[in-house]
């Protein structure tokens, strides 16, 4: 970058030489990356950067989050040799024994859990993954191509008249749910369904959660887990 202006100039060097000098006082363990809180302001790089050179399989102790059971901690790979040969030996690195949670769950929620196709190994996972690729193959994406243009465009025509919107109530949300449950058959009047189902599930640690307890009320999860399976087993018939 180049700039005309002595004083804007010298202002970028001070906060580029700031911003060399946080870096250089990092040391391995100084970033908490089992508290969300350190990925607000953005992901940050230069500590990631730090362990890649320093400490590629870091152990970070996990902090304490409101409702959730406190895990054991874990070990933080960023190296990208060491995280290929993870995901590529399931045989000494298991995604079934355990969660992908960084946080312990609770014995009923680990057996929810195991029945997710990420917290599966091989061959459960292979065998569940290869009636999903059908859908992704370079041809059926193409076929699928204008009917998700179509929603797009649906999307935004919607917004022509608007000033301002949120981005993701407006325009991400209904085009990514609309897009799967299209893909799972369902009709596009249930998607508000889906939206809602999917965010009672998800949202417990997202900023802002701050009571979780309503959100992991086994009644109300197990209700809404058998209304969608009680959708997809209509549609299947």
């Amino acid at each position: 970058m180049t700039t005309s202006n002595p004083m804007q100039a010298q202002m970028t060097k001070d906060r580029g030489t700031s911003a060399s000098l946080q870096a250089a006082s990092l040391r391995p363990g100084d970033t908490d990356l089992s508290d969300p809180e350190t990925f607000v302001a953005g992901v940050p790089f230069e500590y990631f950067r730090l362990l890649r050179e320093q400490d590629p399989v870091h152990w970070q102790e996990e902090c304490e989050l409101p409702v959730f059971v406190p895990g054991p901690g874990f070990f933080a790979l960023t190296r990208y040799q060491d995280v290929a040969f993870v995901s590529k030996h399931p045989e000494i690195f298991s995604s079934a024994v355990g969660t992908s949670a960084l946080n312990d769950l609770r014995p009923r929620e680990r057996r929810l859990a195991s029945e997710q196709l990420i917290q599966m190994d091989p061959p459960d996972h292979s065998e569940l993954r290869n009636l999903l690729n059908v859908q992704f193959k370079p041809r059926a994406v193409q076929e699928a191509e204008a009917h998700m243009r179509n929603i797009v465009s649906q999307t935004l025509d919607r917004l022509a008249s608007r000033s301002e919107c949120d981005f993701v109530g407006d325009v991400s949300a209904p085009i990514s749910l609309r897009i799967l449950t299209n893909f799972l058959g369902v009709s596009d009047k249930y998607t508000a369904r889906f939206y809602r189902w999917t965010n009672e599930t998800m949202r417990f640690g997202e900023p802002g959660s701050t009571d979780l307890r309503p959100v992991r009320d086994p009644g109300k999860g197990t209700q809404e887990a058998t209304d969608c399976r009680r959708l997809l087993e209509s549609r299947e018939r």
